[in-house]
């Protein structure tokens, strides 16, 4: 027998989940403001349940999918911000202030994004947010192929030092200058 809603809201700590009529902790349960204790009235297990029994329903499985698309046409920039909050703790509006004070354009070249990464009717391509693997620091923002050049050093100074090497002193004869492939170089 399941309780009404209204002796269904937390109390201590706890909550009657009217899914699997168990009484829960509270961090059992996901949140939901629009209820009077800010949780939901199923734990986060019966939701699950709930959900994918919804989903197997083709016509209701069509309306999610639907309803989902045109929230997302009309909230285009809420998953970019949620994905920089969760991974690199920035929000859309941080980003996009770093992206005027580098004039939209990468901090090691000075282009602008031009790898198409994603299969994307329209728009631009953002750059793509530069951290410290281990700090986990956001440094700036950079076009996909200095990203993937800092990426493939492993972000080890040394190494970029060793590559500056390598171009300024690499394949010169004898008299300094540069090798040219094809050509004598004798």
């Amino acid at each position: 027998m399941k309780k009404s809603s209204k002796n269904n809201l937390a109390k201590g700590g706890f909550k009657f989940c009217s899914g699997c009529g168990d009484t829960k902790a509270v961090t059992s349960f996901g949140k939901q403001n629009s209820r009077p204790d800010g949780v939901e009235y199923r734990c986060k297990k019966c939701m699950q349940r709930y959900r994918n029994k919804r989903y197997l329903n083709p016509k209701i499985k069509r309306k999610l999918l639907k309803s989902s698309a045109v929230w997302r046409e009309k909230n285009p920039d809420s998953d970019t911000n949620k994905h920089l909050i969760r991974k690199y703790g920035i929000s859309l509006e941080q980003y996009n202030s770093m992206f005027q004070l580098q004039n939209g354009v990468c901090g090691i070249c000075g282009k602008k994004e031009s790898t198409r990464r994603r299969k994307k009717t329209q728009g631009n391509e953002r750059l793509a947010v530069d951290h410290c693997h281990e700090t986990g620091v956001v440094r700036g923002l950079l076009c996909f192929k200095c990203n993937t050049a800092i990426g493939s050093l492993g972000d080890n100074e040394e190494m970029v030092m060793r590559v500056i090497f390598y171009l300024t002193n690499s394949l010169k004869n004898s008299s300094g200058e540069k090798f040219r492939i094809g050509e004598s170089n004798l």
